[in-house]
């Protein structure tokens, strides 16, 4: 059976929220990504603010502070590039396919492209009430936003995952 559907940068986005916030780790990872530098500027430039004027401050803090505001501010510019050079225009929906052939997933875009899963391929599934992320490889998932999907199709690839065949780990 053929459902198909359609997704948008916004579904990207709540993707990618929910791949973060699925573990301990990946949120800490993700944190220290953003926040790290500037935390580690701030802890550098404590010294030099206790004890002698800013005037005084070598400049390269200067820069690596400016550096740790900007990271985590440019985040939903990241997150845009990412998706247009993923999928093309961020202002146009994708019309997306799931189907079911024997014990494959297919998956594509149409007119684009196409992916073939068999359920040795899937390794990991990670679910909130918005999106379910199937994991192809340990950082590399297929996103299906629940409220896009059709009719039926969330229940159908429920049953797919229920097959034989689960490899233990990425």
């Amino acid at each position: 059976m053929r459902y198909e559907y359609t997704s948008n940068l916004a579904d990207f986005k709540a993707a990618q929220r929910t791949y973060v916030r699925s573990s301990l780790r990946r949120r800490i990872v993700f944190f220290a990504c953003m926040w790290g530098t500037l935390v580690m500027m701030l802890l550098a430039v404590l010294p030099f603010a206790l004890q002698w004027d800013w005037r005084e401050t070598p400049p390269a803090l200067y820069g690596v502070l400016i550096a740790g505001i900007l990271i985590p501010l440019s985040r939903p510019w990241q997150l845009k590039r990412t998706y247009k050079a993923l999928n093309g225009d961020p202002n146009v929906p994708l019309s997306i396919y799931l189907a079911f052939e024997e014990n494959m997933l297919i998956s594509g875009i149409e007119g684009k492209n196409e992916a073939r899963f068999q359920r040795s391929g899937v390794c990991n599934t990670i679910e909130d009430k918005d999106m379910l992320l199937l994991f192809v490889a340990k950082n590399r998932f297929l996103y299906l936003p629940k409220a896009s999907l059709p009719e039926g199709a969330l229940a159908a690839v429920y049953r797919w995952l229920e097959l034989p065949g689960a490899p233990e780990k990425c």
